[in-house]
């Protein structure tokens, strides 16, 4: 997401510098397709990273082009760490996110006493993939112990990817990982990117169907030209091939009181579900929010169940 379409999330971006503390706290943060993540963890690193009591590595490590585009890091930092990954002939963001442990025990070399170190791996179950995910974490961990005993002030890890990546930390991970989620935007923020974007639609109508989403809403106003009517078809006509897919499997009756329900999906539509971004989890608590998150999923976008339920009531 563009930064000039970057509105609001302060209470985010808050609960972000307040991870960063005396000690090593390692985190895991995600949120549905265009809900933006990378947007805020890259505001986020942009914020702090040119103060002289911070650390900061960003990677992306799904980025295949341009190490510009994969790393962005405290100046001396990604000095170190584009020589690391000048030197594969992986694509910059997986030549990043594998050399990242070896990379940081190096950080010994320069001034690191009495800094804070703030680690971001975006997309990390997308480039380790997810079953991977809790390994690698706990490999960060061992490395960002190396830090504290060489003086470092604290250290930070934030892995971001889908629900993917939180499914593969088992209860015992979960409780070692701190793990948040990032929902859509409130509807002042949202009416605001709206009002950017030169949507003419009405904006609750907008945030009522997307759930807030930002990404969404700039396809709409980008891919669509704030035709809400012919985006809806194009995700109905996504969404008819998955409930093919589920008819197929004789799970359209299981997907009618899911429609009511969705924490009463067995575990096979669920995968289904969650393979084509359609549900959520939302048993993580939101960042920079304490209130209770409730059930266990959600749909990804509200729209995605009124589409569902249209198609279904039309088989019955």
């Amino acid at each position: 997401m563009a930064y000039k379409y970057f509105v609001d999330r302060e209470a985010e971006l808050s609960a972000l510098i307040s991870l960063i503390g005396g000690e090593l706290r390692l985190i895991y943060l995600y949120g549905p397709r265009g809900v933006g993540v990378s947007s805020l963890l890259q505001r986020f690193v942009k914020n702090i990273r040119m103060f002289n009591n911070y650390v900061v590595v960003y990677i992306d490590s799904i980025e295949g082009d341009k190490i510009e585009y994969a790393l962005t890091a405290s100046p001396r930092v990604e000095e170190l760490l584009r020589k690391i990954a000048m030197t594969s002939e992986m694509p910059p963001g997986r030549a990043l996110i594998y050399s990242l442990p070896v990379a940081l025990a190096r950080l010994g070399l320069l001034n690191i006493m009495g800094k804070y170190i703030v680690v971001i791996v975006d997309h990390v179950d997308r480039g380790i993939g997810p079953g991977r995910v809790p390994d690698y974490l706990d490999s960060l961990k061992g490395t960002a112990n190396k830090l504290l005993s060489w003086r470092a002030a604290g250290v930070t890890i934030i892995g971001a990817g889908t629900q993917l990546g939180f499914n593969a930390l088992s209860a015992y991970k979960r409780g070692r990982v701190g793990v948040r989620r990032l929902a859509g935007l409130p509807f002042q923020a949202y009416a605001q990117l709206a009002e950017r974007l030169g949507l003419k639609a009405e904006p609750e109508k907008l945030w009522r169907l997307t759930g807030g989403n930002p990404g969404e809403t700039i396809i709409i106003a980008t891919r669509y030209r704030g035709d809400i009517s012919f985006w809806r078809k194009a995700l109905a006509a996504r969404i008819r091939k998955v409930v093919k897919m589920i008819e197929n499997k004789g799970l359209v009756n299981e997907l009618s009181a899911t429609l009511r329900d969705l924490d009463t999906a067995s575990e096979e539509l669920m995968k289904i579900l969650q393979a084509y971004d359609l549900v959520t989890r939302v048993d993580a608590p939101l960042l920079g929010n304490k209130q209770d998150t409730g059930g266990k999923w959600d749909w990804s976008l509200p729209v995605y169940r009124e589409i569902l339920s249209e198609i279904v009531k039309r088989k019955d």
